[in-house]
């Protein structure tokens, strides 16, 4: 009989241990299938971080974790894609500068991990410009980002450092909307509503 788990977050540990998996990847299909922008809003521990970790699994190609499961019987040729995956409750966020400081420096090291050296560009827009655009030179690219209002919500009783860190987002997401033309697939995840944050007035 194969495990439940309760806290696996990371699609290809969960099918390398033979854990339980609730096959969902027949319902991804129409979705992936089209280019566009999509954005998940669900409370903690709804399985948000396990589906950013399926679809960078999806998107990067890799068939042999998906074996089995309804998706690679619907005939998906399982095409690679640069993906960029950001998760913001692993950025610090103590301030504005922590927060700016903290996201160069992890699209920084995608570009690292992705062989492009970005540490000549010191803003985010800068950086994030320039990863977009170097890895949009080997396919169009996948951006996944999850928790996306967590650096918001954890200083929500404050307002003056909730507003400071929302404008250090909205500076990135914008530079993510002026790279538009160089996406296949943006997906992002997060507990609050578009509507309430306001961050993603520059992706409309």
């Amino acid at each position: 009989m194969r495990d439940l788990s309760l806290n696996i977050q990371t699609f290809s540990l969960l099918r390398e241990q033979k854990c339980i998996y609730v096959d969902k990847t027949g319902l991804l299909l129409p979705l992936i299938s089209k280019v566009g922008k999509y954005f998940l809003s669900r409370p903690r521990r709804y399985g948000k971080s396990l589906l950013i970790s399926l679809l960078e699994e999806l998107f990067s190609g890799n068939k042999d974790l998906f074996e089995g499961l309804e998706i690679a019987k619907m005939g998906y040729s399982f095409p690679k894609h640069p993906v960029i995956r950001i998760d913001f409750s692993a950025i610090g966020h103590s301030s504005a500068e922590n927060l700016k400081n903290k996201l160069l420096e992890r699209i920084q090291e995608i570009g690292l991990e992705r062989g492009l050296d970005l540490s000549s560009h010191d803003s985010i827009e800068g950086a994030t410009r320039a990863l977009i655009r170097g890895m949009s030179k080997r396919g169009s690219v996948v951006l996944l980002i999850d928790e996306y209002d967590c650096p918001i919500l954890d200083w929500i009783e404050n307002p003056e450092v909730a507003t400071a860190l929302q404008r250090v987002l909205k500076s990135f997401y914008a530079t993510v909307k002026s790279e538009e033309s160089h996406f296949r697939f943006i997906f992002v995840t997060g507990i609050t509503k578009i509507a309430k944050t306001s961050l993603f007035s520059v992706m409309a």
